[in-house]
């Protein structure tokens, strides 16, 4: 009796072992508290269940393109001429837009599909590069005329103040490393990316990188930025520990925008030719994808896909959708769109 008393006592642990290991199997390891953005030249991870759309931004409009169909939904009317890239809070279901135009970000709900506000930021600039930040809800947006990084409570809608990233440095693109709480950005003119901590939101250190600095993107399984370097043809990584350059990758001409695949650890680069795919645990440069004239590019995790805006030389635009798992070309878009520049997912 005793026996059988204990091949039921292992019979049900097993069960229970079996039944834990299943859970984790559909439903995933819970995950820690992250920020989820994107930025302009570049598209970091949106780890969120309600993403189901990515969101081009053209001249006067921002489309609506769904995850699964790759087909647009919904055009978000109302948005001023000039809208240039895109931000994520997946707390209010906003989408924050930079406009050139206004100088300022535009609000759109992503539930409505309808322009809910507009925030005029304290300087006349150019607003470029976009993040927000979950864990102060907080979004911040670039100058490309001047040495200032923007701050808008997002629960309120305002602008609250800027950070000085130091002399006049054509800021541009943005990227957020949610381990240690700190943004890039990216300084044009003085090849150089500003560390800030989002928790005093001041300047910790500056970076030099390679010449003219873009896009910026960070691989949070690797803790390593890639930092798109347009007139040296280079990219550059960063160690997201140290704040030190690593390595420089080059052979990556005029590369601008950048964005990091989380589902198989590559980041892909736009160059003049179209994609360059690198391992972004080896650094190292694995394939390219040829596109005509790629422009903005941006990782989507619901699908697993990577899409990529193109003038196609100002003849037609159109919006490749890439697969990341095995680079092949599996969409065009291309009706409906005009001037299309930064994109996003949301």
């Amino acid at each position: 009796m005793g026996s059988m008393t204990k091949v039921v006592h292992r019979s049900s642990l097993l069960f229970l072992l079996l039944l834990v290991i299943s859970l984790i199997l559909v439903n995933g390891v819970p995950a820690s508290t992250t920020a989820y953005f994107n930025s302009n030249l570049s598209n970091n991870v949106l780890n969120t269940t309600s993403h189901l759309n990515m969101y081009v931004m053209q001249k006067g409009s921002v489309k609506v393109i769904s995850s699964k169909t790759n087909k647009i939904i919904a055009t978000i009317k109302g948005a001023s001429t000039q809208n240039l890239y895109a931000a994520y809070d997946p707390d209010n279901h906003d989408l924050y837009v930079s406009n050139l135009a206004l100088g300022g970000v535009q609000v759109f709900n992503t539930v409505t599909d309808k322009v809910v506000d507009t925030i005029v930021l304290g300087h006349y600039g150019d607003a470029m590069g976009v993040a927000y930040v979950h864990s102060n809800h907080e979004v911040y947006v670039t100058d490309a005329k001047g040495n200032r990084l923007s701050v808008i409570d997002a629960t309120a809608n305002k602008w609250v103040g800027n950070i000085s990233v130091g002399q006049t440095g054509f800021s541009e693109s943005i990227a957020y490393d949610s381990a240690n709480n700190n943004l890039y950005v990216t300084n044009y003119k003085t090849d150089t990316v500003s560390v800030i901590n989002t928790t005093t939101n001041t300047v910790e250190k500056k970076i030099g990188v390679g010449s003219n600095p873009e896009g910026i993107t960070y691989d949070s399984f690797n803790q390593k930025l890639f930092v798109a370097n347009i007139n040296s043809g280079s990219v550059s990584v960063i160690n997201a520990m140290t704040n030190k350059v690593v390595k420089t990758i080059h052979d990556i001409n005029y590369s601008r925008s950048i964005a990091y695949d989380s589902a198989n650890h590559e980041v892909y680069v736009e160059c003049c030719g179209g994609l360059v795919v690198v391992n972004s645990s080896t650094d190292s440069i694995v394939t390219s994808v040829s596109i005509s004239y790629a422009y903005a590019v941006a990782f989507d995790p619901a699908n697993k896909n990577i899409y990529v805006t193109s003038d196609n030389g100002g003849c037609c635009y159109a919006l490749y959708v890439v697969s990341g798992n095995n680079n092949s070309i599996l969409a065009t878009i291309s009706k409906g769109l005009f001037l299309p520049i930064g994109v996003t997912a949301g």
